[in-house]
């Protein structure tokens, strides 16, 4: 089974060092904030030092994870024209609120499910990379993120409630970043 690398807009501030989605569709990382001067003490970013700086409201803030299109009921997935997540629900069921579907709509509906954030060790991953199970790996973060156990990716159900990373085995040195 083939899993894909995609940048997912998150909720939270914009800080320096952080990854946006542009207005252009474009993803870059934000160098440095600077605050507005007048009535509407507007925030810009700068992501290049030879670029003007853009509008901080015209830009989201994302994340990097890995995705899965193996989705089966239960799963919380989401479909790329929608906003939001839902939950799948057996054919013939009747749904209980707006956020539930049916497998057969998610599958037309090209969804899929996020298994991850990608490890920023992970740099020469981009978006839209595809990768094998066997050169993944799952990471599991104890609660004071002091200790990591790691795992193969088909155990990431048993850690929903836990914080995690995947790490991918870089074809270079076959090391898992």
């Amino acid at each position: 089974m083939k899993y894909f690398c995609k940048y997912l807009p998150i909720k939270g501030e914009i800080k320096e060092g952080d990854k946006i989605l542009n207005p252009y569709n474009e993803i870059q990382t934000c160098i440095s904030l600077e605050k507005g001067i007048g009535i509407n003490e507007i925030c810009w970013i700068k992501v290049k030092e030879t670029t003007t700086l853009q509008q901080i409201l015209n830009s989201q803030k994302v994340k990097f994870y890995l995705c899965s299109r193996d989705i089966q009921v239960g799963d919380i997935v989401s479909i790329p024209s929608m906003i939001g997540s839902f939950q799948i629900h057996e054919e013939g069921k009747e749904p209980i609120e707006n956020s539930v579907i049916t497998l057969k709509y998610a599958i037309k509906a090209n969804a899929y499910k996020v298994i991850g954030e990608i490890s920023k060790d992970a740099i020469w991953v981009t978006e839209g990379d595809e990768f094998e199970e066997e050169n993944l790996q799952l990471v599991i973060w104890d609660k004071s993120e002091t200790y990591a156990d790691e795992f193969s990716l088909n155990e990431v159900n048993r850690f929903l409630d836990h914080t995690k990373e995947i790490r991918i085995r870089c074809s270079n040195c076959k090391t898992f970043h």
